[in-house]
């Protein structure tokens, strides 16, 4: 599934950090990062999720993995 411009954003960051510090960013980093706040940054995660383009590991922190 095709994703939106502030999703691809969004991946491109995670990516980015992860190439930086071979770990994945927290929810709260991605907000900082993208200056969107943590509720926006949740959702997008969930769409992308959905779209199977990430893959999360509930209740684990830093599980973000691109697919």
């Amino acid at each position: 599934m095709n994703v939106t411009p502030k999703q691809a954003e969004l991946l491109s960051v995670i990516k980015e950090f992860q190439e930086l510090n071979n770990y994945s960013p927290s929810i709260k980093e991605l907000g900082e990062l993208t200056n969107k706040s943590y509720t926006a940054v949740r959702c997008m995660l969930v769409q992308l999720e959905d779209r199977g383009r990430i893959r999360r590991v509930p209740g684990a922190t830093r599980s973000l993995e691109l697919l």
